[in-house]
């Protein structure tokens, strides 16, 4: 396995974990905030997987239809992770609306501010790690999954 497809792999990974875990932290909570951070992280798995199949495609061998190789492919999944934060900005600032106007009772915050401070830590490691991973790679899909 090459070194861009380990380091999606691990991102891939831990986006699945860090997003049930805010899941966890909103069920305890009932915090519209922790939704809208565990809705964003539905965002990061679809754009690790995306990001997952476009590393893969990338290192395909030149062909007939792509006589330069497949690596514009990179180009075109960072625009598509763009997109998908966009879209749950979008939603959050919806949902925040909402709630400006009627409001929810949230409970044990301190318990979900504990998971959510925990998943931000492992979050902003794995995005230095992909990074570092992507500049040391020339992967500009790395980088756009590490920087968001």
């Amino acid at each position: 396995m090459t070194t861009n497809k380990r380091a999606i792999l691990i991102s891939l990974c831990a986006s699945v974990i860090l997003m049930l875990a805010k899941f966890v932290a909103y069920f305890i909570t009932n915090s519209n905030a922790i939704l809208t951070d565990a809705a964003e992280s539905i965002v990061n798995v679809l754009a690790s997987g995306f990001a997952f199949y476009s590393i893969y495609l990338a290192t395909l061998p030149k062909d007939e239809n792509h006589p330069y190789g497949h690596g514009k492919v990179e180009f075109f999944s960072a625009f598509v992770e763009g997109v998908l934060i966009g879209v749950a900005g979008v939603v959050i600032l919806v949902k925040s609306i909402y709630s400006l106007f009627y409001g929810n009772k949230v409970f044990d915050l301190y318990d979900g501010a504990i998971i959510i401070a925990c998943t931000g830590l492992v979050n902003l490691i794995i995005g230095i790690y992909l990074v570092k991973t992507g500049r040391e790679n020339k992967s500009l899909t790395l980088e756009a999954d590490g920087k968001h």
